[in-house]
């Protein structure tokens, strides 16, 4: 999501989110991509 919106996302994020099995933590990153102007908001705690 974040690349189609033209957000630079770096690799290291892009493994951790390919490896990542737990779908309520995914379903968290998603929409937090919807509206994040950056990485950071997407993955802060």
């Amino acid at each position: 999501m974040l690349a189609a919106r033209g957000i630079e996302v770096p690799d290291e994020l892009r493994e951790k989110v390919l490896g990542c099995g737990e779908l309520d933590q995914l379903d968290t990153w998603f929409h937090r991509s919807l509206t994040a102007t950056n990485v950071q908001d997407v993955v802060s705690e």
